[in-house]
């Protein structure tokens, strides 16, 4: 129970697989240039943070 709570509180996991968070920036569209956080096992995991 402990492990989901920590996965949940943190911004530098990712909620859905446990895996870690890496700053990515937005290549295409009209957010170009914008920071976000995406999960490392992507595309296996889609998670994202603004």
């Amino acid at each position: 129970m402990r492990s989901l709570q920590d996965r949940h509180s943190s911004v530098t996991v990712c909620p859905r697989c446990g895996a870690n968070l890496a700053e990515r920036t937005v290549k295409q569209g009209p957010r170009t240039g914008n920071k976000f956080l995406g999960c490392s096992s992507y595309p296996k995991c889609r998670f994202t943070l603004n």
